[in-house]
């Protein structure tokens, strides 16, 4: 799955747009801010995004339902990661 169609197909439904608060990072910035060298975000096929005006229940249980065999989708208490590895991953980080 291209993450670009996906954000596009998430903008098209909610019919705003969608803001991308961390695309790619780097190994090292990845680690520094919590996650691994390896996390979706230092290949490039992540997002950590939210909707102005969308709960972000909302939008997590839109993506859960548009792509429910496919996608890295987890929810936290200030976005929700999208990303398009091979096999599906579910996750929920709120506090």
């Amino acid at each position: 799955m291209n993450l670009v169609i996906v954000v596009f197909d998430i903008e098209l439904h909610f019919r705003k747009e969608l803001q991308i608060t961390s695309g790619y990072r780097c190994p090292a910035h990845s680690v520094a801010v919590g996650s691994t060298a390896t996390s979706q975000h230092t290949k490039g096929t992540a997002v950590d995004c939210y909707i102005p005006g969308v709960e972000y229940a909302f939008l997590h249980d839109f993506v859960l339902s548009r792509w429910p065999n496919s996608l890295g989708v987890g929810i936290y208490n200030s976005h929700v990661h999208i990303d398009s590895r091979q096999n599906p991953a579910r996750w929920d980080s709120r506090t």
